[in-house]
């Protein structure tokens, strides 16, 4: 996700981060929700928010957890995680990205 840019040249990991790093509240799930929606180890979460404490991105340490997985997820398993955490604000907007003005490496897709 880190390598898909807008018009303006913002990682689209800005916008995500913007909405799934503010703390979780009962009717508006974030990071953590999707994190247990990939079935990541409750404990790992709780280091993620450690980081996030100390002034890190949850969503960016999240993800960094996905990538390590055997089978990395793909970028629609992330959108499906959304969907099921009721964010089909975040699911909606990854998947009406403008993909045609990116420039998308041989080894990042």
């Amino acid at each position: 996700m880190g390598w898909l840019r807008d018009n303006n040249g913002q990682p689209m990991l800005f916008y995500v981060r913007r909405d799934l790093d503010p703390p979780e509240t009962r009717t508006r799930k974030t990071w953590r929700s999707v994190g247990l929606a990939f079935n990541i180890d409750p404990r790992d979460l709780n280091l993620i928010e450690i980081d996030y404490i100390s002034g890190g991105s949850p969503t960016e340490s999240l993800l960094n957890i996905l990538q390590t997985f055997e089978n990395e997820p793909k970028l629609t398993e992330l959108v499906q995680a959304l969907i099921l955490c009721d964010r089909l604000d975040v699911a909606k907007y990854i998947n009406e990205w403008p993909w045609e003005i990116n420039n998308l490496d041989e080894n990042d897709g």
